[in-house]
């Protein structure tokens, strides 16, 4: 992935979770002028189905036509002759140059290099976001394995436990 489509990635994804968010917010707005409180149950499928919409479209996101927001710069080049073209021309291993601006001048730093850091940082993220659900799925699961039901309210259940201190 370059650099520029990293970079419409991102802002893709931020303009789906803006979105998202200026939605659930004119829902709850309208909701309160209709003056109807909207159910805990209804919101809180709402909140999900957003959530289910964002993760989908980020899904479906590569097979959108290709139409980067941010185009790389143009290197404009003729050869001298048509016949040496072949000859003269070798196509670019790397996908240009990011220049950084630093108080003793700009920093160039490969894109190919840029891209690769996003990618390794993205998925240190996503490992320990990771890590701490499983972390959490087993808290709950402890706790749930030393409580007992009292009530089942629909799909939620309430449980009630004897001990002082919980895992978590």
């Amino acid at each position: 992935m370059s650099l520029a489509q990293t970079l419409s990635t991102y802002i893709t994804l931020n303009l789906m979770v803006a979105i998202g968010f200026i939605s659930l917010r004119l829902w709850w707005m309208i909701a309160r002028w209709r003056e109807k409180s909207p159910s805990s149950s209804s919101e809180l499928r709402l909140h999900y189905s957003m959530i289910t919409m964002i993760a989908l479209l980020t899904v479906i996101h590569p097979f959108f036509p290709r139409s980067e927001i941010f185009h790389p710069t143009i290197k404009q080049w003729s050869a001298q002759s048509i016949r040496s073209f072949p000859d003269q021309y070798t196509a670019p291993d790397q996908g240009g140059y990011f220049m950084v601006p630093t108080l003793s001048g700009t920093y160039s730093v490969n894109a190919d290099k840029v891209a690769l850091i996003l990618a390794l940082i993205s998925l240190v993220v996503t490992g320990i976001g990771l890590f701490r659900i499983a972390k959490d799925i087993r808290s709950l699961a402890v706790i749930r394995r030393r409580s007992y039901s009292v009530r089942k309210l629909g799909s939620v259940t309430i449980f009630l436990n004897d001990e002082k201190c919980l895992p978590g």
